[in-house]
């Protein structure tokens, strides 16, 4: 499980992968060494278990290597992902904009006669978007007319 990024052509390993390749390899080692164990001389047995430690050794500095590697990767692409915010690029999806019919939906919306599926349907937007540009729009108005609401919270109801 590869995969191979723009970004100087780093090829980052999932460590998923490394993990259950090093449990592979483990398993097959032990299972060299229970087969290797039947009917050899304590010579032969020394032998196979020089040569398998060997192996677990070079599994180790290669897995090693993998992991250094991959650190090496991520810290190149971390370091482009800095030079491309200095130049400007902007990362993630694009915001939508509103359209221009948005306050007339939002004003209909907001005196109930459109309902929010209705209103996110005819300005062919998700219904959470519409109701996150319903609440920016709510949130714009609440802090423009605050002067407002503040001159009037005196007043009493009864005068």
């Amino acid at each position: 499980m590869t995969k191979t990024l723009d970004n100087d052509n780093a090829v980052l390993v999932s460590a998923e992968a490394e993990e259950t390749a090093a449990a592979e390899n483990e398993a097959r080692v032990m299972e060299e060494a229970r087969n290797a164990a039947s009917g050899l001389s304590h010579e032969e047995l020394v032998e196979r278990v020089a040569e398998l430690e060997l192996r677990v050794y070079q599994l180790n500095g290669q897995l090693r290597e993998e992991s250094d590697r991959k650190a090496r990767n991520q810290e190149s692409q971390r370091k482009g992902i800095e030079r491309a915010r200095k130049k400007g690029v902007k990362f993630g999806r694009p915001q939508l904009s509103k359209p221009e019919r948005f306050y007339d939906v939002l004003t209909l919306y907001n005196e109930h006669q459109l309902s929010c599926r209705a209103s996110a349907a005819i300005l062919d937007v998700s219904i959470n978007t519409f109701r996150k540009w319903a609440a920016e729009a709510a949130e714009e108005a609440g802090s423009e007319g605050a002067a407002g609401e503040a001159e009037g919270a005196g007043k009493d109801d009864n005068e």
